[in-house]
């Protein structure tokens, strides 16, 4: 029967239901079709054995197991080893020793990674049967195996210890330490768990020859025990070493180039080789010295030094201290040259010689040779004679060389006045090598004297910004430029004078006289001797050929303390508009906010040295006017004009002040100059009473005996002669009584009476009185009588 034939019988016995645990069952028999009919049979496969594993030394793993098989005793006929990560689980590949189906119950996977494995075992059975992967292995962990130690070189000082690390060895592993094969000791005498150590103690033994040697940690597990290697050296024997210096140095041991190399020369044999050379150049010890430095090759040298060195090795091993002296001369003479005045001005700049042409002169040029630490010294200064146009100029060329080691003074050069030619010559020097320097030396002539200086005084202020706040001026100087000589930095005066000051004007200065020493600093500090004065400076600064230039300042006027006639006094209120809704008592003014008007307020302010800048009016609510007013409409006299409108804005009332600044800008304030009250209601307190009335109400006559009151105000006062009375009337009924009353008709003439008899036009007549109370600023309360009944006649 074919396999395909087998098939199509399976597939209708599962259709009819023959087979009812397909799952369960294993088959075999589909590649058997040479011994006939094959054979198909039903059975599970148990899961796969829990492996043991061994690592060896070299990465080797070994995985057993025990056999598998199905649930009907029958063995498998294969296994699936897979391992895994122990950390994350991921399936790995898998070497070829244990790759693959498996017939056997153990393999061997070479060259395991490092890390940290388990192993599983799957069994199989026939080409597509497999049973359940079996439980993992126990955790295998892979690590190379590592001798680190602390110090790997030695010197003489035999025996030595040291300090170390071990790794990758099984765990809890038994291990020794050999040096050459021959036991030493170490500890610890085990790893730990994970294989690794601390080497606490490590002795190399006194007597172990200079060299290399190998220190081995030999493990004691079974059957593959660990092994580490780590090599050392012992070095007992100091390098040699010497000192030389490239260019190699003249026969007196100087150098005439720069920088020479000062080079350490040595050797260490098999030893340890160089770690070091140390050195100093101040003249200490190396070996004891808190400035040594290290040069581990050849240093750069660029002047003139004394090293003291020695090598020490890597083990240790120290020279002995040696001294080397560097000698350099490279350098041609350096010099400075200056003008010996004999007569008229005359400097050396950078440029040249600057004389001064206008007057006649004499000078000789005084020439210092320096050729530096250590150079060969000085040997003369020349001065050929002068070329170019030299109109007006006399000079006999000179070499000089004495005195031995200078001052070099030339021969004298001269001019006549007026001269203003430039002619030359060359200044040479010379070193007792034969190093030569030279420049030429121009002469300019210079009769011009400084630009562009200054002299002011800072902190100014006031109407003009020329007051000074304070006696002490802060005086700045700027001494200017000058393009030939220079300014001479020397000799520059300060010099002040005084003027009176009138009015905020400075009027006649007189003389000047210095201020302080000669050469003031760019910044001082003047203490002036008078408050409300002037004061002018004039800065005089020379050139170094002896040209002068003079600077001025403008005025400083100072006023520090301002007189007590600046504090405003004299203060005046009058009415101006609305003169009925105001009321002036001393420097109180009342006013109606329920009408308008305008006022005028002056005051008197004066400062006969700085002036007045001007008078400050306060700024009212409600009020329009006021401010700083700069102009007096009479002598030291000021005014301002305010306003109010009725339904205004309340005003506000209180005390004012006048504040008066002079140009200086000092103030004097009179805090309480006037006083701004409002004043919106009437007297009270009033009344218009009838004490004769029979009843309070009866009058048998037509003759009214009134008493008035027209009360108090406590803003501006009662105005009892513009009290008014006002009367009105109503018929009277015997039944009714009084009746509707009339408008009121004014009485006359009652003015600031506090009594009056009013005789009433007729009888049988009701009355009523109004009597009008009125203060200073027009405000009006009314006082009424009750009725009064004037019976028949």
């Amino acid at each position: 029967m074919t396999a395909r034939t087998l098939l199509f019988l399976l597939a209708t016995l599962i259709v009819g239901g023959s087979i009812t645990s397909l799952a369960s069952a294993y088959w075999t028999g589909f590649e058997e079709q040479a011994a006939g009919m094959s054979t198909a049979h039903a059975t599970t496969i148990n899961t796969g054995p829990k492996p043991r594993v061994s690592v060896d030394n070299a990465s080797t793993a070994t995985v057993t197991w025990a056999p598998s098989s199905a649930a009907d005793g029958s063995q498998v006929d294969g296994y699936r080893v897979a391992r895994y990560d122990s950390e994350t689980h991921a399936l790995q590949s898998i070497g070829p020793g244990c790759s693959g189906v498996l017939a056997t119950n153990t393999c061997t996977e070479l060259a395991v990674p490092l890390g940290s494995w388990t192993y599983a075992v799957t069994p199989t059975l026939g080409t597509n049967w497999r049973g359940a992967e079996g439980p993992e292995s126990a955790l295998v962990v892979v690590s190379p195996k590592t001798l680190t130690l602390a110090q790997y070189v030695f010197g003489a000082s035999l025996p030595a210890t040291t300090t170390g690390t071990l790794t990758g060895f099984l765990p809890n592993e038994p291990v020794t330490f050999e040096l050459d094969g021959q036991p030493i000791s170490g500890e610890p005498a085990q790893v730990d768990g994970s294989g690794a150590a601390a080497i606490t103690s490590l002795a190399i033994p006194a007597g172990t020859a200079d060299g290399w040697h190998d220190v081995v940690a030999v493990g004691h597990a079974t059957p593959a025990p660990s092994r580490a290697v780590a090599s050392v050296l012992v070095d007992s024997v100091a390098p040699t070493f010497t000192t030389a210096t490239i260019p190699t140095p003249n026969a007196a041991g100087w150098n005439n180039t720069s920088p020479v190399e000062v080079k350490p020369i040595y050797g260490d044999g098999a030893g340890s080789g160089l770690a070091a050379v140390m050195y100093t150049t101040d003249g200490t010890d190396p070996k004891f010295s808190p400035t040594v430095q290290m040069a581990t090759g050849p240093r750069t040298v660029a002047a003139t030094e004394t090293q003291r060195s020695y090598a020490v090795d890597v083990a240790g091993n120290a020279t002995a201290t040696r001294t080397h002296e560097v000698k350099i001369d490279t350098q041609d003479p350096t010099y400075t040259s200056l003008p010996n005045v004999i007569e008229g001005g005359a400097y050396l700049g950078m440029l040249g010689l600057y004389y001064r042409g206008v007057d006649a002169g004499r000078i000789t040029v005084s020439t210092t040779v320096v050729d530096g630490p250590g150079g060969s010294g000085a040997a003369y200064a020349a001065t050929p004679a002068l070329t170019g146009l030299a109109t007006g100029f006399t000079h006999v060329a000179s070499a000089v060389s004495t005195p031995e080691g200078g001052p070099y003074e030339s021969n004298q050069i001269s001019w006549v006045a007026g001269s203003s030619s430039d002619p030359s010559t060359t200044l040479s020097v010379a070193d007792r090598a034969g190093n030569v320097a030279s420049r030429q030396l121009a002469l300019f002539n210079d009769s011009a004297p400084p630009i562009g200086g200054a002299v002011g005084v800072t902190g100014l202020a006031g109407a003009d910004g020329r007051y000074a706040t304070s006696q002490d001026l802060a005086v700045e100087l700027t001494p200017g430029v000058d393009a030939l000589s220079g300014l001479a930095g020397v000799g520059a005066q300060l010099l002040r004078a005084t003027a009176p000051l009138e009015a905020g004007s400075c009027t006649t200065y007189g003389s000047y006289a210095q201020v302080g020493p000669d050469d003031p600093a760019s910044s001082l500090v003047d203490t002036v001797p008078s408050d409300q004065a002037c004061y002018r400076f004039r800065y005089r600064v020379q050139d170094h050929v002896g040209n002068w230039a003079t600077y001025e300042s403008p005025d400083i006027k100072v006023g520090v303390v301002a007189p007590s006639t600046l504090q405003p006094s004299g203060v005046a209120i009058t009415p101006v508009s609305g003169v009925r809704s105001q009321h002036v008592s001393g420097m109180t003014i009342y006013i109606n906010p329920s009408a308008s008007g305008s006022f005028r307020v002056e005051a008197d302010a004066s400062d006969p040295a700085s002036g007045v800048q001007h008078l400050a009016f306060p700024a009212m609510l409600g009020l329009k006017g006021g401010g700083a007013v700069s102009s007096a409409f009479a002598p030291s006299r000021y005014q301002a004009t305010y306003a109010w409108v009725a339904l205004s804005p309340a005003v506000s009332p209180g005390v004012q002040a006048l504040t008066a600044t002079n140009r200086a800008g000092r103030l004097m304030t009179n805090a309480s100059a006037f006083t701004v009250r409002v004043d919106g209601a009437g007297p009270t307190g009033g009344a218009v009473t009838t004490p004769e009335l029979v009843d309070g109400i009866h009058s048998a006559t037509t003759t009214v005996q009134l008493t008035l009151a027209p009360g108090h105000d406590g803003g501006a006062g009662v105005a009892a002669s513009e009290a008014r009375l006002w009367r009105a009337s109503a018929a009277l009924s015997s039944a009714e009584g009084c009746g509707a009353f009339g408008s009121y008709t004014e009485i006359a003439g009652v003015g600031s009476s506090t009594s009056l008899a009013d005789i009433v036009p007729a009888g049988s007549t009701c009355y009523r009185y109004a009597y009008h109370a009125v203060d200073n600023v027009g405000n009006v309360t009314v006082y009424s009588s009750g009725d009064i009944e004037v019976g028949p006649v």
